[in-house]
């Protein structure tokens, strides 16, 4: 697998470019989803490479934040790569080649329905490997299109196009191409043509319609922070104070434009050394609970008059890309706190648009926590319902009382007749006179999408109905017959009409049952066709799987592998991707300190446990996934370990449930003991 160092991780901060396609509209409630989209490609390398075309198999994890945007890790290989005919390998020259590539791609769609353009842009690692010179690793830029079409109610097939670029200092193969046909800046691009089939990773959900709001919402974030520089840039950590502040897409993807001011380690008095930038932000989730984030992007550090380094020189402006991540934890619908740590990668000999290798760059570490506000658009669902909203708010019950029919009005009459409770007869005689002074204008009710009724001493009954809560039926159904109609309505009213039963229940759940036969269309025995509301919300080729954070996963624990660490993290459980499959899907993001450069881990996992029992209840699980890390960027994991209650089963009092596990990073090139507590949300 790709290793391209410690900091290649940095290009993703190119997908920021073609959020700027994006227009307004209506603001929905949005929730992560993921998909697979195995690729087939063909790639037609520059003249400069001097290789033949190259088909190649590879893979996508799409990751959507709502119907637009999408943050999408790839990776490719292709082995037994010939020359370009009609040319030869020099002498100690391989003629037979291997190439991966990996990274990232954000894209954006720029339709939804059937039938959906798109457009990416991306970059990463394109790896060369050969006997004679061995890996050889250079940095990656890619920007394309395609379509993507339905194929069945849950699957989508694509075709795209895309140019990828890479800079060489020579021609790849010698005598590849003329001298003077080589670019001055070494800036070549091939070009990849593809197909792939888009597979959702979860259950069908339901999904709300359009809700009503403002696009752009408006986000402010003052925070505070320490920025730790390489070792190579002769520069003292330095504490600062600034503000972000920018747009919200929706409820999972924002642009942000930052600045910041160095300040002294008592945050009393500015120093002569400022940051300026942009980066754009994906939270993997909503709600008022704990929510990962991602953040790529690029920005300038300015050393103003009077600075000075180490050394005690001046210093020119530093140009820098950004790749890091956090979590924001809710502090109310519209604030929340932000912690996070962000890797400015920098290059001290080059410019940044010069650099043609991963080692070139260096890695400097921004930690900064803040409190962010939004404005504007709609607050955030609270926790509980995430995701789900009313598509109309819920109108008031009429003042008037319910009207009833003959049949109910027989029924509560006989009651007041036999009860000997002289003030409950008196109550519900006056109740009968008044529904029925209400019958006359039960045509002219208005109509309602949700009323509840309360139930005394019990608690309360919700009805919905109406178009907003259809669901999918046949076409049509059996008419009712009017006896068995008045039949069941009898059976049902004598039933709650029993001692010790509400008075007005009973002619209540009867005006509900009414109203919505009548706000239907539906009339005793005959046929009524049923509507299916379609959500033009809902994508035909991805149906977006909404997932509820079931748990938070706090762990600590050592890697033990050079460099050695200790870590600090934090895993979500977001529960099985479906009956089916039961496997759970648990994002991540760990620190690391110790040796070296601290270490940053952003990934997915797909875990399997099957529990075994015991007095402590023990759950074996094997753990698996892909993760962006700025060590390797790309990197497969792999792991195992048991789940356990702290307390033998049955004894008092609460028993948390603690894990233990063997991680191996980039499968076990790096070896990490973890332990930690499973909190349910």
């Amino acid at each position: 697998m790709i290793a391209p160092g410690r900091v290649a991780g940095g290009l993703l901060a190119t997908l920021v470019s073609s959020t700027l396609l994006l227009g307004g509209g209506e603001a929905q409630a949005q929730e992560v989803s993921w998909a697979l989209v195995p690729t087939y490609e063909e790639l037609r390398w520059d003249d400069a490479f001097g290789l033949e075309r190259t088909r190649t198999l590879g893979g996508r994890l799409s990751i959507d934040f709502g119907p637009l945007f999408s943050l999408q890790p790839f990776y490719s290989r292709a082995t037994d790569i010939g020359l370009r005919e009609g040319l030869t390998a020099p002498d100690g020259v391989s003629d037979r080649y291997r190439a991966e590539s990996g990274g990232a791609d954000l894209q954006v769609n720029l339709a939804s329905g059937t039938l959906r353009p798109f457009v990416t842009a991306g970059g990463g690692i394109l790896r060369t490997d050969d006997d004679a010179e061995g890996r050889r690793d250079r940095i990656l830029l890619r920007a394309g299109g395609g379509v993507a079409f339905a194929v069945t109610d849950r699957i989508a097939a694509e075709i795209f196009a895309r140019s990828q670029a890479v800079r060489l200092p020579a021609p790849f193969i010698p005598g590849a191409v003329e001298p003077e046909d080589f670019p001055e800046d070494g800036v070549v691009s091939s070009l990849v043509l593809g197909s792939g089939l888009r597979i959702p990773v979860g259950a069908v959900s339901a999904t709300t319609g359009p809700r009503p709001g403002i696009l752009p919402g408006l986000f402010v974030e003052p925070f505070a922070g320490r920025l730790d520089f390489h070792g190579d840039f002769g520069l003292d950590r330095q504490e600062l104070a600034g503000v972000r502040a920018g747009i919200d897409l929706n409820r999972n993807v924002g642009l942000r434009a930052w600045g910041w001011r160095g300040v002294d380690s008592d945050f009393s008095e500015t120093q002569p050394i400022e940051g300026l930038g942009g980066e754009m932000q994906f939270n993997l989730g909503t709600g008022s609970g704990v929510v990962p984030f991602l953040v790529a992007g690029g920005g300038q550090l300015r050393f103003r008059d009077g600075f000075e380094d180490l050394e005690g020189m001046e210093r020119a402006n530093l140009n820098h890309l950004v790749l890091g991540g956090g979590v924001g934890i809710g502090m109310g619908d519209r604030l929340r706190l932000e912690v996070g740590a962000r890797n400015l990668l920098m290059t001290i000999e080059s410019e940044l648009e010069d650099v043609t290798e991963p080692d070139d760059l260096r890695s400097n570490w921004l930690y900064s926590a803040g409190l962010s506000l939004s404005m504007g658009g709609r607050p955030g669902v609270r926790a509980g319902a995430p995701g789900v909203a009313r598509a109309e708010p819920d109108e008031p019950r009429p003042a008037r009382p319910a009207p009833i029919s003959e049949v109910a009005e027989q029924v509560l009459r006989e009651r007041a007749e036999t009860t000997e409770d002289a003030e409950l007869r008196a109550e519900l005689i006056r109740e009968i006179e008044l529904a029925r002074e209400a019958r006359l204008g039960s045509d002219t009710l208005e109509g309602r999408r949700t009323m509840t009724i309360p139930v005394p001493e019990v608690g309360e009954i919700i009805l919905r109905f109406g178009a907003e809560y259809a669901v999918r039926a046949p076409d049509r159904v059996e008419g009712v017959d009017p006896a068995d109609l008045a039949a069941l309505e009898r059976r049902i009213l004598e039933a709650l009409s029993r001692e010790g039963a509400d008075a007005r229940l009973p002619e209540l759940v009867r005006q509900i049952v009414r109203e919505e036969l009548r706000l239907m269309g539906v009339r005793p025995g005959e046929p009524i066709p049923m509507r299916v509301l379609e959500d033009p919300t809902l994508d035909p080729g991805r149906i977006p799987s909404t997932r509820r954070l079931e748990a938070l996963e706090p762990y600590s624990g050592f890697q033990v592998s050079a460099p050695t660490q200790m870590l600090f993290a934090l895993r979500t459980n977001l529960g099985e991707v479906s009956d089916l499959v039961p496997v759970e899907l648990v994002p991540e993001i760990a620190f690391g300190v110790g040796e070296r450069d601290p270490s940053l881990l952003l990934g997915m996992n797909a875990r399997f446990g099957y529990e075994v029992g015991g007095t402590r209840v023990f759950e074996p699980y094997l753990l698996g996934g892909i993760a962006i890390t700025n060590r390797r960027f790309i990197s497969l994991n792999a792991g195992y370990g048991v789940r356990f209650n702290l307390r033998e089963e049955g004894a008092a009092g609460y028993s948390p449930r603690l894990f233990a596990e063997h991680q191996g990073v980039g499968f076990y090139d790096d070896h990490r003991f973890l332990f930690g507590v499973l909190l349910p949300r």
